[in-house]
C-alpha cells in the first residue's frame, strides 16, 4: 500500500537497485581481471591479448548471471562496466 502512495513504485526502485549492483559487480570483476591480466602478461601485451582475455572472463561470468535469471539489460550493464574497468586498469 505504501508504494501506491509514493510517486515511485517499489518495482522500479528495486530495478534501479539491481542495475546499480550489476554495475558495481561489473566494475569489481573488470578490476580483478585486469590485475590478473597484468600479472600474467606483464606490461608488454598485444591489444588482441587483452580483448581475448576480457571476452573469456565475460563469457565465464555470463553463465552465472543467466543462471540467476538476470535481465538482458542487467547483463548488458554488468558487461559494459566490466569492460570499462578492465580497460581503465590496463591502460594505467
Amino acid at each position: 500500500m505504501l508504494s501506491f502512495l509514493t510517486s515511485t513504485p517499489t518495482a522500479s526502485r528495486s530495478y534501479l537497485a539491481r542495475m546499480k549492483r550489476m554495475r558495481s559487480a561489473g566494475y569489481e570483476r573488470g578490476e580483478a581481471e585486469a590485475k590478473l591480466f597484468k600479472q600474467a602478461v606483464g606490461i608488454d601485451f598485444d591489444r588482441w591479448q587483452a580483448i581475448s582475455w576480457i571476452n573469456d572472463a565475460i563469457e565465464d561470468g555470463l553463465g552465472d548471471w543467466r543462471a540467476q535469471r538476470a535481465l538482458d539489460r542487467e547483463i548488458d550493464a554488468w558487461d559494459m562496466a566490466c569492460r570499462t574497468m578492465f580497460l581503465i586498469i590496463i591502460a594505467r
